[in-house]
């Protein structure tokens, strides 16, 4: 990678973390109405979409199915929203806003706009149109990276299926051919198949070396990720860069190790543990992308995780985790850990119930 290519990937994540700072407060700010950052966007998108569905939100704020969910049961027993099935097909639910739904976006679009005025009240008139500007530049040139990373998928899959057909046309032009012709025809369409099965799905490496820049991935992953499904703030990424920062201050590879899943050099997930003494370790840092989740990684990292536990002697091993953590928390149970400390916590912008599982390793 090239000086100037590096620079400008340090530049892209510095900036990064400065806005997700940005966010952090904004998002504090709607703490202040009861809403947190993502449940604002899920109502806004409610309001402003005709005939909207789960699927067009999950593809327009990029949420996880299971926490909008839980977002949109929330907003029904608040009576913010209200659903309608579709007269063309029984199978789906448009969502609308309620008289009081209504109310309260209006109410969390002046809250935003104070907010957002209170941001940029030391700047110039000149300094503002320069700064929405700037904004626009960057919204435009990621939309069009996104359009020519999308028509150059589109275009491979069409020749895809264009070689597929080709292959289906010799195939029956040569029905009369000698078997060893069917047989090429068949790994013809064998690698075809290979061909889409390599557009279509991306390969995901799972390593346990620690390299530089994961750290400072991991931190981002997290910060962004929990406040996007949880509408954690700043104050939760400032804990998790400490933790990091402990854990390389005291890292001995001899009793800790770190898994990284990653694809095209993006971090997509990770798990950790962290030697305590000769026989109690602590599982760390479980994430997962909410694209990579449902294809069995997060199962495979820490099944791997407590089978380097075992090979480590390690007799037990506990985590600390959240009760709104319903899907990794089914996980932990479902590998053995049990619930043995729980008590609240409202560190980090709203009130939750920690938890702490442990296992017992035979």
């Amino acid at each position: 990678m090239d000086t100037v290519h590096t620079s400008f990937i340090s530049d892209i994540r510095r900036f990064n973390r400065f806005y997700t700072n940005v966010l952090g407060l904004l998002d504090q700010n709607m703490l202040d109405s009861e809403f947190t950052l993502s449940q604002a966007r899920v109502l806004y998108e409610i309001g402003e979409s005709k005939n909207c569905t789960s699927k067009i939100l999950i593809r327009k704020l990029s949420i996880d199915s299971g926490y909008l969910s839980r977002i949109i049961r929330g907003f029904e027993k608040h009576e913010l929203i209200f659903r309608e099935q579709s007269p063309e097909d029984k199978r789906i639910y448009y969502l609308y806003l309620t008289q009081k739904g209504r109310e309260t976006m209006k109410s969390l679009n002046e809250l935003s706009d104070r907010h957002i005025s209170n941001l940029v009240a030391e700047l110039s008139e000149e300094e503002k149109i320069r700064f929405a500007n700037s904004m626009k530049v960057i919204e435009n040139a990621l939309n069009g990276s996104k359009e020519a990373t999308a028509q150059k998928e589109v275009t491979a899959k069409e020749e895809v299926v264009a070689k597929e057909k080709a292959t289906a046309k010799e195939k029956a032009a040569t029905q009369e051919e000698s078997t060893d012709s069917k047989e090429t025809a068949g790994q013809e369409k064998s690698e075809v198949n290979d061909i889409v099965s390599t557009a279509e799905k991306k390969t995901v490496v799972i390593r346990s070396d620690l390299r530089p820049g994961d750290v400072g991935q991991l931190i981002y992953l997290h910060g962004w990720l929990y406040e996007k499904e949880c509408g954690y703030n700043h104050i939760f990424e400032g804990y998790v860069c400490k933790t990091f920062y402990d854990f390389y201050q005291h890292y001995n590879s001899k009793k800790d190790r770190v898994w990284i899943a990653e694809t095209e050099d993006k971090i997509v997930g990770a798990i950790a543990i962290v030697g305590h003494s000769e026989t109690r370790a602590q599982l760390r840092w479980f994430i997962l992308h909410p694209n990579y989740r449902g294809i069995g990684l997060g199962s495979k990292l820490l099944s791997g995780a407590i089978e380097y536990c075992r090979n480590k002697g390690f007799k037990e091993v506990f985590l600390e985790t959240t009760r709104e953590q319903q899907t990794a928390v089914a996980m932990y149970k479902k590998a053995g850990f049990k619930l043995v400390k729980e008590f609240d916590n409202n560190a980090w912008g709203k009130t939750l119930t920690e938890q702490m599982y442990e296992l017992t390793i035979e």
